[in-house]
């Protein structure tokens, strides 16, 4: 069984690249309709909408990719979908908005 929603989709804010190193900042959206371990571990599908910031980080040695590296607030996730209650937490539903904001500027 894939861990993969079927609407999983990665919008692009803003890409740095610089001379050892590719820096994305993106939104993930997507429906919690299947597990998905590697997010939310242990975690069953509970059929709500998510929107995260996320940023990803490549590094790189010659010609090869070194590293890898995600953030995410995890804490938005959390209550996305849930499990976590958001009362007088700055959850990233306001982060999102502004991101998305700036994206159409570009």
């Amino acid at each position: 069984m894939t861990q993969l929603p079927k609407d999983l989709k990665f919008t692009l804010v803003t890409r740095t690249i610089g001379t050892d190193r590719i820096v994305s900042e993106l939104i993930l959206t997507f429906t919690h309709d299947v597990a998905i371990d590697w997010l939310l571990p242990g975690i069953p599908s509970k059929a709500k909408p998510v929107e995260l910031p996320v940023i990803v980080i490549y590094t790189f040695k010659g010609d090869k990719i070194d590293n890898e590296r995600l953030y995410w607030d995890h804490a938005s996730l959390l209550a996305q979908v849930g499990l976590l209650g958001a009362g007088g937490l700055p959850i990233a539903t306001a982060s999102v908005r502004r991101l998305r904001e700036l994206s159409a500027r570009s």
